[in-house]
């Protein structure tokens, strides 16, 4: 059973040890198909609601916001990457989640192979403080790669 926005939200509150909580928009095995399935997903949530009357807006609802002609949203791509520490057996691993720095060229080629899903945004791109950050994370054996938005 999925938790409401307001449960999340609540437990967040109560907890000293959360950072950050991010919405999974789409989940694939490359860069290409990760885009095909966000746009594929950001498609069928403007067939379904409209985004301007959306009661409890969600981060799907702000990227289809960025999307439309008239959008002054800033936005912005990050990449965080995670895995084991190298040389570790997975099935013997203490600690699973080792964040690592992302290399520019990986970066590069995640934009480039994303550039279906890039180009449909309309907003200035704005590094420091967008609108709307739309975060890849690498590394997730057990998710593939994934795209979620804050």
């Amino acid at each position: 059973e999925i938790l409401s926005k307001s449960a999340i939200v609540e437990a967040i509150r109560r907890s000293s040890l959360v950072r950050d909580v991010y919405e999974i928009i789409a989940i694939g095995d490359t860069y290409k198909d990760l885009a095909s399935n966000a746009l594929q997903r950001l498609n069928d949530y403007e067939l379904n609601m409209n985004a301007d009357n959306d009661p409890s807006p969600t981060s799907l609802s702000l990227l289809s916001q960025a999307r439309r002609d008239e959008s002054d949203l800033s936005w912005c791509v990050r990449s965080r990457q995670y895995g084991l520490e190298d040389n570790v057996d997975i099935k013997n691993a203490t600690k699973y989640g080792k964040q690592k720095t992302s290399s520019m060229t990986r970066e590069k080629e995640a934009i480039i192979s994303m550039g279906e899903l890039l180009k449909t945004f309309n907003g200035p791109v704005r590094l420091q403080n967008p609108d709307c950050a739309l975060y890849v994370f690498e590394g997730l054996k057990f998710y593939n790669e994934a795209a979620a938005s804050d």
